[in-house]
């Protein structure tokens, strides 16, 4: 196992990262097949839950995320409805729930 790296060398790390983060002019592009895309909804739906994720990029970024599921289902039917489900914990998976035997193919 890698050691952890000290306290000063870890700020090094962010503040050089966050310099070049903030250097960079051009957009990140990416594509997803809807299958991940969906995928990644749920990922961060789940993130949003940690109750120390809050602030600016938190917000901005459930709103990335009600716009990709307006993109995944304009129309507002079924697939919207599942994935908007995803913010409210009501509908949460019990505990203990098993996925493996839940899986999508791909196309």
């Amino acid at each position: 196992m890698t050691p952890l790296i000290t306290p000063e060398k870890r700020e090094a790390i962010v503040r050089r990262a966050a310099e070049a983060m903030c250097a960079m002019t051009e957009p990140v592009l990416f594509e997803l097949d809807p299958v991940l895309a969906v995928g990644l909804v749920g990922q961060l739906q789940i993130a949003f839950r940690h109750p120390a994720n809050t602030g600016e990029t938190r917000e901005r970024l459930e709103q990335f995320v009600r716009d990709l599921i307006e993109r995944l289902d304009p129309a507002h039917g079924d697939l919207h409805a599942l994935l908007m489900m995803g913010f409210d914990a009501r509908y949460d998976a019990p505990e203990g729930a098993d996925f493996q035997s839940e899986q999508v193919s791909e196309r």
